[in-house]
């Protein structure tokens, strides 16, 4: 990758692009790829597959998986950004007339890739938190749970999801934005490091933790429901039909849940290099170590976008009806079997169930 440079009085400034390593380019087109594959998979199997997966969860695997791909043309455009000219490593040191030329090019480009970051990652924390609520109804008010949770009301929940998410976005990032000096602007490496730290420490990461937090009670909860109904459908099985639906609703709903619970270890993982990196690491300083802008920071900046590839193998490894889906939909497309929507019609009473 290029330099470009800029004579000062005393010294030559040397302006690196921001994805310098092509070790770092590298990983981030396999992370588009995998990720544009294997979302397009589960949003195709989704559609496709009426039955078997939960009628009522499916969507908001569809809303997580939607979230998740569009973190693919957000990478694109970044990496584009970079290889323009338009999004440097931290400089310091520039004249007045160099910061401002480069200032002009980095305010919008920072701006607009903290803001398609944001966008997808709060939506896909709040699904998270909106499918624990939906399964600790489901599992523990059965009965209130088929009557008032419809598909409607859940699809008016995760679109009131992405509205929240798109606004408070252009408040944290675009309004946010424009009233941040050049020189903080120019001083950062990762897009969101632009933020002032009031809103950075009392908005923004507050916002995550409190939903991490939510996630971890709520799901904490649905597991004891879960482990409470299988002990107590164990002691009272009579061998009825009733009973025979119910249990297999139940493992369905075990398989859902183990999915789902594995999704947001894996994203916890994924994004603890990122905030132990940001909380001991000398960053964003005139005198930070050249591979902390070359290697460590843009790897730790991957680890937290590597969710949107990982959730569809999470999926298919830790959930026999999406792996069965999965394998239906992509043997019909390459002829093995006709492309259908439908399946597993026997099991129409999934429709309250995951």
């Amino acid at each position: 990758m290029s330099e470009l440079t800029t004579a000062l009085p005393s010294e030559e400034v040397v302006m690196r692009p921001r994805y310098y390593s092509v070790a770092d380019q590298a990983i981030s087109w396999v992370i588009c790829v995998l990720a544009l594959l294997g979302n397009s998979l589960t949003i195709l199997t989704i559609l496709k597959t009426r039955h078997g997966i939960g009628q009522k969860a499916r969507l908001y695997i569809l809303n997580l998986s939607l979230a998740d791909i569009l973190m693919v043309p957000t990478l694109v455009i970044e990496l584009t950004l970079s290889k323009s000219g338009y999004m440097f490593q931290p400089l310091f040191d520039l004249g007045d007339d160099v910061m401002m030329n480069i200032y002009h090019r980095e305010l919008i480009s920072n701006i607009l890739i903290s803001y398609l970051y944001y966008f997808p990652m709060c939506t896909s924390l709040m699904t998270l938190f909106a499918v624990a609520l939906d399964r600790m109804l489901a599992v523990g008010r059965p009965l209130q749970y088929r009557t008032h949770v419809t598909d409607f009301r859940i699809k008016l929940l995760l679109a009131s999801i992405w509205l929240y998410a798109a606004f408070s976005g252009a408040w944290l990032f675009v309004f946010t934005g424009f009233q941040v000096t050049p020189e903080r602007m120019l001083v950062t490496f990762n897009p969101i490091d632009f933020l002032p730290p009031f809103v950075n420490d009392y908005l923004l990461m507050p916002h995550m933790y409190l939903a991490v937090l939510g996630n971890t009670i709520a799901y904490f909860i649905a597991y004891r429901q879960i482990k409470q109904i299988g002990c107590s459908s164990n002691l009272h099985a009579s061998g009825s039909r009733a009973d025979q639906l119910a249990e297999r609703n139940l493992r369905r709903n075990r398989r859902f849940f183990r999915m789902v619970v594995a999704t947001i270890c894996t994203q916890i993982i994924f994004w603890a290099p990122f905030g132990i990196t940001y909380n001991i690491a000398p960053i964003n300083r005139r005198d930070s170590p050249s591979y902390l802008y070359n290697y460590v920071q843009p790897f730790v900046y991957a680890m937290t976008i590597s969710n949107s590839w990982i959730n569809p193998f999470l999926y298919a490894a830790l959930n026999k009806d999406y792996r069965t889906a999965y394998n239906r939909v992509l043997r019909g497309m390459v002829g093995g079997v006709p492309n259908a929507v439908a399946s597993h019609s026997s099991e129409h009473t999934d429709s309250v169930q995951a």
